[in-house]
């Protein structure tokens, strides 16, 4: 299982570093348009960093379990669930940002996701997994509703002005927000599960949620045409 563990993680990173190459050069194009896209760019830099960290840190681990090398295990798991804390609170920072600036900066509208971050922060950073991971989910659930809903809304304010090519960038920016968050949820929920029930193939399932977590977040974004990141930018 732990050689099937960085096997999982080491083609998910090779399909990650590809999309990520052509993210950045995506986003270099439209930065001179889009100032916020900069922050976009920072985000997905830290995320694939610590995408690269957290491989690293599970080639150590499987080395030390076929007896390569010499290292307290405990530590080095300690450090791969902190790593992947880390990227999940960078996702959802990003997650929620984006809802910020979708509703036209409004400070009042993230005060319950900001807070629903904080409070996974300290539990993850406690190492407390388990509670980490729900209030993760939550956030990210949320925060992917309450994102979706504000351009449904604004699609719907101007319904009969918009025109056919509009109305698909409008389903486009919904159909992103939606991917984006759900697809990180579905794959935490998975590894949740099963590791609840304490199955051997947890840890395989770890090692593809921590690749997931940057890639769901803002390698779709990237992928919109322009128009269509406008809406998801500001």
């Amino acid at each position: 299982m732990n050689v099937l563990e960085i096997w999982v993680a080491a083609i998910l990173y090779g399909i990650y570093a590809v999309l990520f190459g052509r993210a950045v050069q995506i986003l270099f194009h439209r930065i001179r348009q889009l100032e916020r896209q900069g922050i976009l760019l920072g985000a997905m830099a830290a995320l694939f960093i610590l995408s690269t960290a957290q491989l690293f840190v599970l080639t150590v681990k499987a080395a030390i379990v076929v007896g390569e090398t010499q290292m307290p295990l405990d530590t080095v798991e300690t450090a791969s669930l902190l790593i992947y804390v880390t990227s999940c609170i960078c996702s959802d920072a990003l997650l929620i940002y984006r809802c910020y600036v979708i509703w036209n900066d409004n400070r009042y509208i993230v005060v319950a996701p900001l807070a629903l971050l904080v409070t996974s922060s300290v539990f993850g950073y406690m190492r407390n997994a388990r509670i980490f991971q729900i209030f993760s989910l939550t956030t990210a659930v949320f925060v992917t509703l309450l994102t979706v809903s504000k351009v449904a809304w604004a699609a719907y304010e101007v319904r009969m002005m918009l025109s056919g090519s509009l109305r698909k960038n409008y389903i486009n920016a919904g159909s992103a927000i939606l991917e984006s968050g759900f697809l990180y949820a579905l794959f935490v929920s998975i590894h949740f599960t099963v590791f609840s029930r304490g199955s051997s193939a947890a840890p395989v399932i770890f090692a593809a949620v921590g690749q997931i977590v940057g890639d769901s977040t803002d390698i779709n974004h990237c992928a919109l045409r322009p128009s269509t990141a406008n809406l998801l930018s500001g």
